[in-house]
């Protein structure tokens, strides 16, 4: 029996073994034995492209998320909660790029409304010359005494005397005249215009490049001219048939290309003609500068200054009277806006120069300190030895001049030094002798003795 029961366990075991798995399967399981690709390739329409798709698709997909969806379900229809899926995945991928498309388009649309509607309110508002609030030299921030100086601080202003280059860049290009470059604004897209005078300057140990865009201008539909703009290789602008342009400006590092933050001055010249210049909040003015004869008058509207002349005159570049200089703090671009109320060619320069001193840094501590420092030991130990010289010279000198009741204290101030420093080493040497000749003499005395004490026996 033992035998028959060992037996039969075994058999029970091996039909176990031999069993297919499927059989002792779970329920979620059996739901996985109808495979989806069997029944994709039996649709009667296309056979071969739902397989491709779905392959294609699980590609583009992650897995994770079809994966899910197929083992929560149990009935039989498995594919089509797949395809459905995988729809729900393409739609989804196609509404969310079309969101994507819809928010840029908007900003798009938003910065062009925006910018139509800030031109339309400058069309509207008044000209400097009809409304203003007053001269530039009433302003709060100008500064009109003659011995005012720019601080050392702000005395940074590009220098185009001696670039390294000019790099510019434009989508329809541009000519190059002698002292210029001409642009044609009919045909150019508003930012792609940009102009990199490679080294105007120094600031705090670096190279400084100035990059100059053009952002937006206005066409002025009075002008017969077309509509050109000259960015003049030395410095300044001239526009033809437009009524304005917004330039850019920043500063950037030579070597890196990045931005850096500049605080200067700049100074605008010949502004006459009903021509003015805004400039905007973030430019970050510190004072203006200008002479107290000064014609200019100013408008103040939200965000920026409007300066410029109202008599229509013609006037001499070198007239300080119609000269703007201004500085500005810790900005690494700022932007400048041009305006002429009529075709004028108007012709804007910014040139190193100022109504008043511009302050420079001071350089002359800085060199001698370094010089100073080595040099001040030899001087200590000049002045050492010349210290211990004078006291003899200047003591002959006394003992000449003065009564002989002084010299003879001086006399006996230098006998007592002698004394005092002989005195003691023959004080030390005395003990010390003598105990060696006591030593010698009992040394010999007991040579002595012992020698004849030998000569005894």
């Amino acid at each position: 029996m033992k035998r028959k029961s060992v037996y039969l366990f075994s058999a029970a075991i091996l039909g176990f073994s031999l069993a297919p798995c499927r059989v002792w399967a779970d329920e979620a399981a059996e739901t996985v034995v109808p495979v989806v690709t069997a029944e994709l390739v039996e649709s009667p329409v296309m056979e071969e492209q739902p397989a491709s798709e779905v392959v294609a698709t699980d590609d583009v997909h992650a897995e994770p998320e079809v994966v899910p969806e197929v083992t929560e379900v149990i009935t039989e229809p498995i594919t089509d909660t797949s395809e459905v899926a995988i729809e729900e995945v393409e739609v989804g991928t196609i509404s969310s790029e079309h969101e994507a498309m819809t928010v840029s388009d908007t900003e798009k649309v938003t910065t062009t409304e925006m910018s139509i509607q800030e031109k339309a309110a400058r069309t509207t508002t008044p000209v400097l010359k009809d409304q203003n609030d007053g001269k530039i030299v009433d302003h709060d921030k100008t500064i009109t005494d003659e011995n005012a100086k720019i601080p050392a601080e702000y005395n940074f202003m590009p220098n185009f005397d001696h670039l390294d280059g000019i790099e510019i860049t434009s989508a329809n290009g541009y000519r190059e005249l002698s002292s210029s470059f001409a642009f044609d604004l009919e045909k150019a897209t508003k930012g792609s215009i940009t102009v990199v005078f490679k080294n105007v300057g120094n600031y705090n140990g670096k190279v400084i490049d100035m990059k100059v865009t053009v952002k937006d201008w206005t066409i002025l539909t009075t002008s017969g001219r077309s509509q050109q703009l000259n960015i003049h290789k030395k410095n300044g602008i001239t526009i033809n048939g437009i009524k304005d342009v917004l330039l850019n400006y920043a500063f950037l590092d030579n070597l890196t290309a990045s931005t850096v933050n500049v605080s200067g001055f700049f100074n605008f010249t010949d502004i006459d003609l009903l021509q003015s210049i805004d400039l905007f909040d973030n430019n970050n003015v510190q004072n203006y500068y200008v002479t107290k004869g000064n014609e200019l008058y100013y408008k103040i509207h939200n965000g920026y200054i409007k300066i410029g002349e109202i008599n229509q005159k013609n006037t001499n570049p070198l007239d300080m009277d119609h000269w703007l200089t201004y500085t500005y703090k810790g900005v690494s671009n700022f932007d400048v806006r041009y305006n002429q109320d009529y075709e004028t060619g108007a012709v804007f320069n910014y040139t190193y120069q100022a109504p008043v001193v511009i302050e420079e840094v001071p350089t002359g501590p800085e060199m001698e300190e370094p010089e100073i420092t080595p040099e001040t030991p030899k001087k200590e130990v000049a002045e050492e030895n010349k210290v211990e010289e004078t006291p003899e010279v200047k003591s002959e000198v006394v003992n000449l001049a003065v009564k002989t009741e002084k010299a003879g204290v001086v006399e006996t101030k230098v006998t007592e030094a002698e004394p005092l420093k002989q005195a003691m080493l023959p004080q030390t040497n005395v003990p010390s002798s003598s105990i060696f000749t006591i030593l010698g003499g009992t040394c010999l005395v007991l040579l002595s003795a012992i020698f004849v004490n030998k000569k005894k026996v």
